[in-house]
C-alpha cells in the first residue's frame, strides 16, 4: 500500500487462514445484491483480464512483485518462475493510453552486461514520475551490500548501484514516493547472530546520496514494515519476540523519522501478546503516518479461554511519535453491522484524502471505511466463509481493497474454484459493489493505484500452472 503512490501491501495470514499453494479451493462467494455501492464506480468498468504470458511448463512461485503505477500512468507488473532459473523474473509494462501489455522482458537491472534478477516480493517501487526502483538479487555482491537500480516505466536497461548498510542485511525492502527512496533491512554486525539485528534504513533523494540510520534497538526482531512519504518522512514498526516461563510472546514498537533525518522516540505500541501480525505502514504526502497490526485481545497468560484477535491502529503527526488510536465504542474492535469480535487482517491507507481508510477482516467478513470513533465500517463481503485481505492501496482520494476466500475448518468444499474480489471507493463516497476478478486464483490479487487515483490495476496468478493475469478499472 502506498499513501499517494499505490503501493500494495501483503498481509501475512494467520494459522487459520493459510492457503497452500496449488491446493484446491473453496466455492465462490456470492455477491449479495443488497450490498451498498458507490456513486461513480461501477463493477462492470473493469477490463477483461489479460494473460501476461503463457503458463510455463513448471510451477510458478507467486507474483513475486506487486504491480506499481508511475506518475505518468504506466503500470509495471512482475512475476517469477521457479522453473526457469535462467530468467527468474519477467516484467511487463501496461501502456497508460491503450492498456496493452508489452512483451515480457527480464529484469531491467544490468551489471557486467547481463540482466540481474530482482530481489523478491518487496523489491519494486514507483518513484512517482516515470521511473521505478528495484532491488537486485546478485550473488556476486558482498554479503554486507545491497544493490539497487533505477529504470523508467518502459523497462529500459539501467545500471546497478551499491549500498552499504554497515552489516549483514536480511529481508531487504524498498519503498519510494515523490522522488524519495527508502531501503530497509534487518541488519546484524558482520559475523553476529540474528539476536543482534536492528531495523536499519537508508533514505534520501533517489538520484542523490542515501543516508543510513538505525531505527530499532538490537535483538529479537520477528517482523517489520516501513514506508516513506512524498515529503521524505519515514515511519517503521517492528515486532520483538521474547521467551519466558509463559512461553513465547511478541510486542510491537514503532518510530518515525523526518525527511531531514531527525528520529522520534522508540515507542511500545501495545501489550505483549502471543500473536502479533503486522499489517501495514503508510506515510502521506504531509508526513503523517499510520501503522496497523493484529494482536490477541487478551493479555499474555490469560486463562479465560478467549482467543479473539484485535485490530490495532497507531497514528503520528509529522515529526511526532506513533500513538495507538482508540476506535469503536469504548475502544473496542471495529464493527460493520455488528462488532468484529475476532480479526485476522487489518490494513490502512491515507489515500491522500485527508483521512485514514481502514480494511478489516473478521468473522469471515471483510469491512472497510474511514477511521471513525464510532467504529462503523461498510461491509464488503457476505458473512459465512473465511476471507483474507490480499491487498489495500490508495492514492488521489481513491481506495481499493482486494480479498479472497481461504481454506478453513468450515470450508464445505476444498475442490471448488476460488474467486477473488476487489472493491473501490472514490473520494468521500462508499465502496462499490465488489467486482469478481475470476476463479481458480492461486495467488493474489495485488493492486496498485496511480498517484492521481485514476488508474487501478490488479494482478494475480490463476490455475494449476499459476498463469499471471492483469486487469484494471477504467477511468
Amino acid at each position: 500500500m502506498r499513501g499517494g503512490y499505490g503501493r500494495a501491501v501483503w498481509l501475512p495470514p494467520g494459522p487459520a487462514v493459510r492457503r497452500p499453494r496449488g491446493a484446491a479451493l473453496i466455492p465462490a462467494l456470492a455477491v449479495i445484491a443488497g450490498l451498498l455501492g458507490a456513486p461513480g464506480v461501477a463493477a462492470g468498468d473493469w477490463t477483461r483480464p489479460q494473460v501476461l504470458s503463457p503458463a510455463p511448463g513448471g510451477d510458478v512461485d507467486t507474483i513475486a512483485l506487486s504491480p506499481v503505477v508511475t506518475g505518468d500512468g504506466r503500470a509495471v507488473v512482475a512475476w517469477r518462475s521457479a522453473s526457469d532459473e535462467a530468467t527468474p523474473d519477467r516484467l511487463f509494462a501496461l501502456d497508460a493510453r491503450t492498456g496493452r501489455v508489452s512483451a515480457p522482458v527480464p529484469s531491467p537491472l544490468v551489471a557486467a552486461g547481463r540482466p540481474v534478477a530482482l530481489e523478491g516480493p518487496d523489491a519494486l517501487a514507483a518513484l512517482g514520475d516515470d521511473r521505478i526502483v528495484a532491488l537486485a538479487d546478485d550473488p556476486r555482491s558482498p554479503a554486507t551490500r545491497i544493490r539497487f537500480g533505477l529504470s523508467d516505466a518502459a523497462l529500459r536497461p539501467a545500471g546497478v548501484r551499491t549500498l552499504d548498510l554497515h552489516g549483514e542485511p536480511r529481508r531487504p525492502v524498498v519503498r519510494a514516493s515523490g522522488g524519495h527512496l527508502a531501503i530497509a533491512a534487518l541488519v546484524a554486525p558482520e559475523g553476529a547472530t540474528a539476536s543482534a539485528e536492528r531495523v536499519v534504513v537508508a533514505t534520501g533523494p533517489a538520484d542523490g546520496r542515501l543516508v543510513v540510520r538505525r531505527l530499532s534497538a538490537p535483538g529479537g526482531i520477528a517482523d517489520f514494515a516501513i514506508d516513506v512519504g512524498a515529503s521524505g518522512d519515514v515511519a517503521a514498526v517492528w515486532s520483538v519476540e521474547r521467551r519466558d516461563e509463559d512461553g513465547r510472546s511478541r510486542r510491537v514498537f514503532g518510530r518515525t523519522m523526518s525527511a531531514d533525518g531527525r528520529t522520534g522516540p522508540i515507542r511500545a505500541l501495545g501489550p505483549w501478546s502471543e500473536t502479533i501480525e503486522i499489517g501495514s505502514v503508510d506515510v502521506d504526502r504531509r508526513g503523517r503516518s499510520a501503522a496497523t497490526w493484529i494482536a490477541d485481545a487478551t493479555p499474555v497468560g490469560s486463562i479465560d479461554g478467549d482467543l479473539r484477535r484485535r485490530p490495532w491502529v497507531a497514528r503520528a503527526r509529522r515529526r511526532g511519535a506513533l500513538v495507538p488510536v482508540r476506535f469503536g465504542d469504548g475502544g473496542r474492535p471495529l464493527s460493520s453491522d455488528r462488532p468484529i469480535g475476532s480479526a485476522d487482517a487489518v490494513a490502512a491507507t491515507f489515500a491522500d484524502s485527508g483521512g485514514l481508510v481502514l480494511a478489516v477482516e473478521g468473522h469471515g467478513r471483510v469491512s472497510a471505511g474511514p477511521l471513525r470513533r464510532s467504529g462503523r465500517l461498510q461491509r464488503l463481503s457476505p458473512r459465512g466463509h473465511p476471507a483474507a485481505i490480499d491487498a489495500v492501496a490508495g492514492a488521489g482520494g481513491r481506495t481499493a481493497v482486494a480479498w479472497s476466500p481461504v481454506i478453513g475448518a468450515d470450508a464445505p468444499d476444498l475442490f471448488a474454484p476460488q474467486p477473488s474480489f476487489v472493491s473501490v471507493r472514490g473520494p468521500g463516497g462508499r465502496f462499490a459493489a465488489p467486482h469478481r476478478l475470476g476463479t481458480a486464483i492461486t495467488a493474489g490479487p495485488t493492486i496498485a493505484v496511480s498517484p492521481d487515483g485514476r488508474r487501478v490495476v490488479a494482478a494475480w496468478l490463476r490455475g494449476d500452472h499459476a498463469q499471471p493475469r492483469v486487469a484494471e478499472l477504467l477511468p
